[in-house]
């Protein structure tokens, strides 16, 4: 029987953005777990609760593209960039502005 991280493992393959990948692993397994709780609630033996909510996410492989296709490489390193570029110049910034007023 697959578990969920497996199931997870197989949706987020096609994730190229490592930080990315691990969010999406982390967001899809916590979506199984929580429907995972509900079918046990509901008096679902444990492998039968397992099952019911993998089927309930749907076909890891066919979700992995999807995954894939959304989150983007580039708008990832973007970010990264603009965030390292951004600290210094505010950084930056409240030196000119104390050098200045001060």
């Amino acid at each position: 029987m697959v578990n969920f991280d497996d199931w997870c493992y197989h949706a987020v393959a096609q994730i190229r953005f490592k930080p990315d990948r691990q969010m999406v692993f982390d967001e899809l397994k916590a979506h199984l777990e929580d429907s995972y709780d509900h079918f046990l609630s509901q008096g679902y033996p444990a492998e039968t609760a397992q099952r019911l909510a993998m089927e309930a996410m749907g076909d890891p492989e066919e979700i992995a593209p999807q995954l894939g296709a959304i989150h983007k490489p580039w708008l990832g390193y973007i970010y990264r960039l603009v965030k390292w570029v951004t600290i210094p110049a505010c950084i930056w910034a409240v030196f000119l502005l104390v050098a200045f007023t001060g």
